[in-house]
């Protein structure tokens, strides 16, 4: 990639990455349309390592909330006391339950790599995201938060995000989905959606590394490192960029735009099938 082309590549990555409109599909759509046949772990795991950062940035507040009643209950057992942060302890419980999954389910990015290349099933993962989000957009909304929703809440939130192995399919987008459609309030949806994104990251991390301890990087010029480096850099202010929108789209107009947005990189994908 040249660099412009790699600065485009990392600031949608990261923009997609927490809109719910796919970073992998959009990945897979870039490395198309830029003629590059396969993905380069090293650009990669840049990318990802300035997605991560990004969600400690976009969610501080949040992360320093709950890491502030985690030190506390730690205190508390240690001294034999019960007073707690209620939401703050819920919250925590309802990511932890849905670690496993979501992870254990990100295992199936090393069946479905070759799903990158094919256009066809770019474009219906996308259109099965867009389903998702419409079914959320009608669904009953509600004000709920993890003190109210169950174990199991957090175990589906985990394996649908899982399945954002599959390019088209936003783990933003199912799990803040789920949340919407069973009567959680917009921020809560959007907390739980981005707080998972860091195991997920770290995860896509380790694989990045994996992927380059087996197979290398190849030859790679000064330039195209800078331009790993540079797609790293605007992945993190896409992604920044990303939870900020998300979070006042959601509360404010809903999923229906990211919706027909799916539709149209769906169609966009056939189009380009079509023509190559």
């Amino acid at each position: 990639m040249s660099l412009l082309e790699s600065l485009i590549y990392g600031f949608i990555s990261g923009v997609a990455e927490f809109l719910p409109i796919s970073s992998h599909g959009h990945q897979a759509l870039l490395r198309y349309i830029f003629g590059e046949a396969t993905r380069n772990s090293l650009q990669e795991l840049l990318v990802h390592i300035g997605l991560f950062f990004a969600i400690l940035a976009g969610c501080r507040e949040v992360l320093f909330r709950l890491r502030r009643e985690q030190m506390a209950g730690t205190t508390r057992r240690r001294r034999g006391k019960h007073a707690f942060d209620t939401q703050s302890y819920y919250d925590l419980r309802l990511i932890k339950t849905a670690i496993a999954p979501l992870i254990i389910g990100l295992f199936l990015t090393i069946l479905t790599a070759k799903l990158e290349n094919n256009l066809i099933a770019v474009m219906c993962f996308l259109a099965i995201n867009a389903f998702v989000l419409l079914l959320a957009e009608h669904s009953r909304h509600g004000n709920r938060d993890a003190r109210t929703m169950s174990g199991l809440d957090g175990f589906m939130m985990g394996l649908l995000g899982a399945f954002s192995a599959f390019p088209g399919i936003s783990r933003t987008g199912m799990i803040s989905s789920y949340a919407t459609m069973r009567a959680a309030d917009s921020d809560n949806a959007c907390n739980w959606a981005f707080l998972l994104g860091i195991p997920a990251t770290l995860f896509a991390v380790c694989y990045d590394i994996f992927g380059i301890i087996i197979s290398g990087v190849g030859e790679i010029s000064f330039v195209n490192f800078i331009g790993f480096l540079l797609s790293g850099i605007t992945a993190f202010c896409g992604g920044y960029f990303g939870i900020s929108v998300f979070r006042t789209a959601l509360k404010h107009s809903g999923f229906s735009r990211f919706a027909y947005y799916s539709i149209g990189a769906a169609i966009f994908s056939f189009i380009l099938y079509l023509i190559t």
